[in-house]
């Protein structure tokens, strides 16, 4: 993942990410994977490109993935349908093109609202905390926390994570170094697809009512 980020245009993937407001959640939401109805499922999600970016310097990564588990079930809001538990970016670019390493902090939330309209659901992956580092110690180093927009599709079992999604509310934080390109408040954006496959005998699947 060559941290091709103009910061959040974003590890949703991970990796491999969907959260929604209550205000704007439609309920209730009946989850499911495969033949089974209830309780969780482990899910893994890869891709193999990640857009990052900020307002003024592109970044990205060759590759990524996530994991964490979905709530099967009714979920009257939408929110937290799924929990990202971890993502993995690899092959990070930053401010001139040096190595990067991306931490997840916390768990992060993957949330659905509005209507599935054939096969496609839109949601939010909200709680998204990550430190950004350099490989060498000092270069650059910034936190990027909030949310990202993006949308779940049943039928290729494709996780987007969309740039240019109104949901996107990411901003930096914590800067040091990164020679003046990286700033304190900048707003942040990610881009990626991740391919989702999970422990049970079938697909992910999220029915509106």
């Amino acid at each position: 993942m060559k941290i091709a980020m103009k910061l959040l245009a974003a590890a949703g993937a991970a990796a491999l990410v969907i959260v929604a407001s209550p205000a704007m959640a439609a309920a209730p939401y009946t989850v499911t994977a495969g033949s089974q109805t209830t309780g969780t499922v482990a899910f893994d999600g890869a891709t193999d490109a990640i857009q990052f970016h900020t307002d003024f310097v592109d970044m990205g990564c060759d590759s990524g993935s996530a994991t964490g588990d979905a709530n099967l079930g009714t979920n009257a809001t939408g929110l937290a349908v799924a929990n990202i538990d971890d993502t993995a970016w690899n092959g990070c670019l930053g401010p001139l093109s040096i190595p990067m390493n991306v931490d997840q902090i916390g768990i992060w939330d993957l949330n659905v609202k509005g209507d599935n309209v054939g096969g496609v659901i839109a949601g939010t992956i909200t709680g998204v905390n990550a430190r950004i580092a350099s490989a060498t110690a000092g270069q650059c180093e910034f936190t990027v926390t909030g949310q990202v927009g993006g949308s779940f599709n049943e039928n290729t079992q494709q996780l987007a994570v969309d740039d240019a999604s109104p949901d996107n509310n990411l901003v930096v934080s914590e800067v040091v170094g990164c020679f003046g390109q990286v700033l304190a408040g900048d707003a942040a954006f990610f881009a990626a697809t991740y391919d989702m496959t999970n422990s049970s005998d079938g697909g992910l699947a999220i029915a509106s009512s």
